[in-house]
């Protein structure tokens, strides 16, 4: 598996996820959702991939996620009742705290008005099992 993700870094064509991401009919595909709500006549804007602090929806799921750990018996019978409660354990005020944090954020972004402590929490590294994302840069990071 290293081998892999030094290959990934250097830019080698190793695995089908990077053959796949360099071609140019792949980037410029539109999903089926675009295709519907641009015949509605309505813009689709995606967020950027990994920055969770712009999607409120993000913390909500983190706040949900920890009720439940908290709160499970850790059985299959218990988890749906669980999960129900803990959609509900979640105050509106704190939902739109959320929303107003992540508003903070892209307000930022679009004002390029970060510290040097915000912009190198937006410019971290994140790996997954099988590559490394430079969020910085929108790509794999290069040797």
């Amino acid at each position: 598996m290293r081998r892999t993700l030094d290959q990934c870094a250097e830019g080698k064509n190793c695995c089908a996820l990077r053959i796949i991401a360099q071609q140019l009919d792949f980037h410029t595909e539109e999903s089926l959702l675009e295709r519907v709500v641009k015949e509605a006549g309505h813009e689709v804007i995606f967020y950027p991939k990994f920055h969770c602090e712009l999607n409120f929806i993000e913390s909500f799921w983190a706040a949900v996620k920890k009720y439940t750990r908290e709160n499970c018996s850790y059985s299959f019978v218990e988890l749906e009742p669980t999960i129900i409660k803990s959609l509900d354990s979640v105050p509106l005020q704190t939902i739109r705290r959320f929303a107003g944090k992540s508003m903070w954020w892209i307000l930022s972004y679009a004002k390029k008005d970060l510290s040097p402590e915000q912009l190198a929490y937006t410019q971290r590294l994140y790996k997954s099992h099988r590559w490394e994302y430079c969020s910085d840069k929108g790509q794999l990071p290069s040797k």
